[in-house]
């Protein structure tokens, strides 16, 4: 439902007397509510197996498998404690993460890559400790290298198809 429609819908459900349209859709809404599932069991989720465990800057937010983003490869795994956000327009239009530990700065210049962000915006309190630094330091070269490593492995690929569709075309 939009934003603009929730006043309208709201004013009509708490009318004395709404029509019997409303009143089974509300019903259907509530039924949908009472089928959603509890969340997966903690044991089952992929931020809290021995290898990720040490991804997780905060043991409290881990997110559930179905809801996690995961990168499409990396020496250090493919998990990230990363989750995508609908906004009111679209599906999956924010990526939500927690600030990089000095482990997972390259994961998450992969993220940013693989997911093409093209904005970062830092709500974590920096007073603190400097954070930040390990942001923009040497992880920018990291991530430029990573950057052209998956650009060269999907040139590579297209010539090796191209190849393929050329010997194709030879043999037939």
């Amino acid at each position: 439902m939009d934003c603009i429609d929730f006043q309208k819908r709201f004013a009509t459900i708490c009318d004395p007397e709404p029509d019997e349209e409303l009143l089974s859709h509300v019903q259907n809404e509530l039924q949908v509510l009472k089928e959603i599932k509890e969340p997966a069991d903690d044991a089952e989720r992929y931020g809290l197996k021995s290898e990720n465990i040490n991804k997780n800057r905060n043991y409290e937010l881990i997110p559930h498998n179905a809801d996690g983003l995961f990168l499409s490869r990396s020496k250090t795994g493919n998990y990230i404690n990363a989750v995508s956000v609908d906004s009111f327009k679209a599906h999956d239009s924010y990526i939500v993460t927690q600030m990089p530990l000095p482990d997972t700065i390259n994961d998450f210049w992969q993220l940013i890559i693989e997911q093409g962000c093209q904005a970062i915006v830092m709500l974590n309190d920096m007073s603190t400790e400097d954070k930040v630094s390990i942001l923009w330091s040497d992880t920018a070269f990291h991530a430029h290298k990573l950057f052209l490593s998956n650009l060269e492995d999907a040139i590579s690929s297209l010539v090796d198809i191209s190849s393929a569709i050329k010997s194709y075309q030879a043999f037939t």
